[in-house]
């Protein structure tokens, strides 16, 4: 019974969600046409944030007709249900608008249903899991004439505890502000950057450390490290930053100490640049592979304390507008 109500309430609101999440989808490609046409990325950017922001959508994405990326907000999930819609105006293809859906929300109240309805058998099983177990005692003692002995001989094995996968693959990011004696006094700035592309600091580390353990990893960590860039660069003298970016395959909860000190030694190397090792590059290569519209490329750096084919720098295609926005606001709400 428990297992029918919970197949038809969860087909149930999977089909309004659906419903929903259609139309909305083509509200938002109505929506953003005019600013598309227009090229007012900041315009789209404060549309999508806001409806991020009160949890209307998960992850949204917005290319124009040329298969550029112009707008993003959110960061995609692996329970999420992804839209795609169409912009056109004037009878003319603008573009077109991806947007996701966690769908884990959804569910709540079906889960929560259901929890209630397995308490409720389990109580019953309880109840008469107590009675056959006391009323067989006593039958034991009028019928057999001896008391049920409990096998006790043996001591009961320890639970055997399987912990929950961990991701404990991820990017590393080391960034170095000169002056370092200011690298206090803008840290909240460059904190937030990051955490906007999920970054998570390092505490373990002196310097300013970030990890990215999420699917995306490089394309957040590269971003993100391009953001503070455009942040420094936006404050002006006496201000420079230095970004490094390493991949490990095992972070677990404190990375290996070679794999920090090759990530500082990136950040060190460079100059108002993110530069990146081969194995980083290795990486987020494989990955773009599937996903061509990041519009992030690398190149080989160049530099004497650079060896060959080692040290790669980061880069934009066509995302220049987008973080030029974020920094934007970002240093509005400072």
């Amino acid at each position: 019974m428990t297992t029918s109500v919970y197949m038809q309430s969860k087909e149930k609101l999977s089909k309004q969600n659906t419903h929903f999440s259609r139309v909305l989808t083509s509200y938002l490609a109505m929506t953003s046409a005019q600013y598309l046409v227009n090229r007012d990325l900041l315009g789209i950017n404060l549309v999508l944030n806001r409806m991020h922001k009160d949890g209307v959508l998960d992850f949204a994405s917005i290319y124009d007709v040329n298969d550029q990326l112009v707008a993003q907000v959110g960061q995609r999930r692996n329970d999420a249900s992804v839209f795609s819609y169409q912009i056109t105006f004037q009878d003319s293809t603008a573009g077109y608008i991806q947007v996701g859906y966690a769908s884990s929300e959804s569910e709540t109240l079906v889960t929560n249903l259901v929890i209630t309805l397995l308490g409720f058998h389990l109580m019953l099983s309880a109840m008469v899991f107590f009675l056959v177990w006391f009323q067989g005692d006593l039958l034991a003692i009028l019928v057999l004439n001896k008391p049920r002995v409990q096998a006790t001989d043996k001591e009961q094995d320890e639970e055997l505890f399987i912990p929950e996968p961990v991701n404990s693959e991820g990017a590393l990011m080391v960034i170095k502000l000169i002056p370092s004696r200011l690298t206090d006094t803008h840290k909240d700035l460059l904190v937030s950057a990051v955490n906007l592309y999920g970054g998570k600091v390092d505490n373990h580390q002196e310097d300013l450390s970030f990890q990215f353990r999420q699917d995306n990893a490089t394309f957040s960590a590269s971003c993100s490290g391009l953001l503070t860039c455009k942040l420094i660069e936006a404050l002006g003298p006496p201000l420079k930053i230095k970004v490094g970016l390493h991949w490990s395959d095992d972070i677990v909860d404190e990375p290996d100490d070679q794999h920090m000190k090759h990530t500082s030694y990136l950040a060190s190397i460079g100059e108002q640049t993110v530069l990146a090792s081969k194995r980083f590059i290795d990486v987020a290569t494989e990955k773009l592979s599937a996903a061509p519209r990041d519009g992030i490329r690398y190149e080989p750096y160049r530099s004497s304390l650079a060896p060959d084919g080692e040290v790669f720098e980061v880069l934009l295609d066509s995302n220049q507008a987008l973080i030029k926005s974020q920094a934007e606001q970002l240093l509005a709400r400072r």
